[in-house]
């Protein structure tokens, strides 16, 4: 996870494989509803 969406912002640590709701996106990253961290959409999978 991170504070913004890309890799210039600070690592924020880590999430769990489970079910998330993106509440916005930029570009690749999608900004987590649950702590609004940021995440890296190519590594996860939409359902």
């Amino acid at each position: 996870m991170r504070s913004g969406p890309g890799i210039l912002y600070a690592r924020k640590g880590y999430i769990k494989p489970g079910t998330y709701t993106i509440k916005a996106t930029n570009g690749d990253w999608g900004q987590l509803k649950s702590n609004g961290y940021w995440i890296k959409l190519s590594y996860t999978k939409k359902i």
